[in-house]
């Protein structure tokens, strides 16, 4: 069992990923290992999510009613021309360096794909994208 502070608040909190309960050691926020070149932007938005969950809040009079605080995934998206080809890159909240209410750079994995397709993931293949 994980607690989550919401406010001033402990509130029990079970998580599980498909791997059992979720250990005190720092895991990824999603299944990037999982993500293969060749996959279609469907197939990552499938195991990814169009959501991730970050925290809760209580909202109205019951404190004991809490309303999940959720972020849309991808987080951003850029389009990179290089050579008269273009690029779609979608950037997933991967992973929190540190819980200060921001998403920075360090916190995203950028995922490049070529139309439909998935081309490669992470901030290396973006940069060979971009030398190209």
């Amino acid at each position: 069992m994980i607690l989550s502070l919401t406010g001033c608040v402990m509130v029990p909190v079970q998580s599980t990923d498909v791997d059992g309960p979720i250990s005190k050691a720092k895991k990824p926020l999603t299944q990037l290992y999982r993500i293969k070149a060749g996959m279609t932007s469907h197939e990552v938005n499938a195991l990814l999510g169009s959501e991730l969950l970050v925290g809760f809040r209580s909202d109205g009079p019951d404190p004991d009613k809490l309303e999940p605080m959720t972020i849309p995934q991808p987080y951003r998206q850029e389009d990179v021309l290089k050579n008269g080809k273009k690029y779609t890159v979608l950037y997933y909240i991967s992973n929190v360096e540190k819980s200060d209410g921001l998403v920075s750079e360090d916190e995203l994995t950028p995922m490049v794909f070529d139309g439909e397709i998935l081309v490669g993931k992470g901030l290396d293949e973006l940069g060979r994208i971009k030398r190209k």
